[in-house]
This record gives C-alpha cells, sequence and structure tokens, in this order.
C-alpha cells in the first residue's frame, strides 16, 4: 500500500503442482515480482525457473527453497533457534531426562530446521533424553491427530514437539480425550493466539513464536528494493518469542 502495488494472493493448500501452476498464472499476468512460500523446497523449482526465464524476481518467505540462485533473497523466522528454545525448555522441565516424539514436515526446510533445533537441544542433555518416534503430518491438524494416536499406543513418553501449531492443538486434543494431557508436555511453534490460549488452559507447555506481519511486510520491502536497483541482503531471519504459562496472558497472537 504505502508503494501503490497491486497485490494478488493465492493460496496452494499444500499442493506443490498447484502452486507451480499458481506462479505460471501470475506470470501471465505480467506481475513485477513474485513472493512465494513454498510447500516443498525442491519442488517449487519449475515455478521458480519460470519467473526467472521472465525476468521477474523472486523472494522466498517463511520456508526457504533447495534452489537459491532463483530467489533473490529469504525472508523468516530463526527456525533453528525456534525448535531449539523449546529443547531447551524441556530440559529445564524435566532435569532427570525424558522421552519425546516429532510431529514433522520433511518436505519443508523452515520445519527440517525447527526440527533440527529441537534434536541438538535435546542432544546437549545427553542420553537421558530419547526422541522414541518422529513422523510426518504436513502440519495439518487431521494428519496430526492421526499420528498423534498411533504415538499413544505405540510409545510411551512425557514430551510431543510439534513443527506447527496446528499440529500442537491437534495433539493436545488427542492427548486430553486419552487423559493424558497432565503428562505430556505439549510444544509447537506459529505463535497463533489460540496456542496461547492453550498454553493458559494447560494444553500445551510452551510455543516459540513467529512474526508473520512483519516477515510479508519485509518480503515486500525486498522485492521492492531490488526493483529499485538497491543491493539487498540473501537471508533475513527475525526473533522468537518462546510463550510459556509465565508470559502467555499478555501475548497478542495472530
Amino acid at each position: 500500500d504505502e508503494k501503490g502495488y497491486d497485490f494478488i494472493s493465492y493460496y496452494a493448500d499444500n499442493d506443490i503442482s498447484l502452486q507451480i501452476s499458481q506462479c505460471e498464472d501470475l506470470i501471465a499476468q505480467g506481475i513485477d515480482g513474485l513472493i512465494v512460500m513454498p510447500v516443498d523446497a525442491a519442488g517449487i523449482k519449475p515455478g521458480l525457473e519460470a519467473a526467472k526465464a521472465a525476468g521477474i524476481p523472486a523472494a522466498s518467505v517463511d520456508a526457504g527453497v533447495v534452489d537459491q540462485d532463483l530467489v533473490i533473497g529469504y525472508v523468516a523466522s530463526n527456525n533453528y533457534l525456534a525448535g531449539y528454545l523449546a529443547g531447551q525448555d524441556v530440559l529445564a522441565q524435566h532435569p532427570d531426562g525424558c522421552k519425546a516424539v516429532v510431529l514433522s514436515h520433511p518436505e519443508i526446510l523452515c520445519t527440517q530446521e525447527r526440527e533440527a533445533g529441537f534434536v541438538d537441544a535435546l542432544k546437549e542433555g545427553g542420553d537421558k533424553y530419547e526422541i522414541v518416534s518422529t513422523q510426518p503430518c504436513k502440519g495439518l491438524q487431521d494428519q496430526a491427530m492421526a499420528v498423534m494416536e498411533n504415538m499413544i499406543q505405540a510409545y510411551e513418553f512425557e514430551v510431543a514437539f510439534c513443527i506447527n501449531d496446528p499440529s500442537a492443538e491437534a495433539a493436545a486434543n488427542v492427548l486430553k480425550s486419552a487423559g493424558l494431557i497432565d503428562k505430556v508436555d505439549v510444544y509447537g511453534v506459529d505463535g497463533e493466539q489460540a496456542a496461547a490460549d492453550y498454553i493458559l488452559d494447560g494444553m500445551m507447555r510452551g510455543c516459540s513464536a513467529q512474526q508473520p506481519k512483519l516477515m510479508g511486510y519485509l518480503a515486500c520491502e525486498l522485492l521492492d528494493k531490488y526493483l529499485a536497483g538497491e543491493e539487498v541482503e540473501y537471508e533475513t531471519l527475525l526473533d522468537i518469542l518462546f510463550l510459556t504459562e509465565e508470559n502467555a496472558a499478555d501475548y497478542v497472537g495472530f
């Protein structure tokens, strides 16, 4: 709005083929710049190649891409830190060790980084911290519910790290229905208002909160500077606020 741009927004619904088609449709409309949150870090390549062939600069936001030469920059949270902070909290809450499960999303780089940060934090605690199962859920509530239902049948654990808030909220609801919510600390990443409410209600232990509005603003600013001929930094990582019951009441989410 500040720069007078027209803004077109598409939603890919976790479908990489649809997202590539949307990129091609936007290119055909004669856009000046493309911002994409890739649902598949490697699979988005054809859409980015089409933009480059058309002379249209592209930036990735929230999640990175494998083929970094096809984008002018990347704006996201410090996703490794998001997972690491959750892992550090686990060490503090379970000083004698614990078993954990991870609900993952391996197709996206940002969620890979969150998982890596969590795993590394637990490694610092030594062998008394064990991840007994890691299963993909695509960050979707229905899939996360099914995964958690399977996990509670197959494993005993005290911690569930989920790569986003929808999967964390779904996992918490399954645990509550099974009478296990008081025995498992659930962690999420995003910073939805719902996650803060879950924390205050005792349904989640913690959440690494992002800054999505600033993320989008900086991605637009990145494209604007590039189009103006200015030099731009490739990577911009935003700070994380780790939410627990101590600060969730004062937090305003999205």
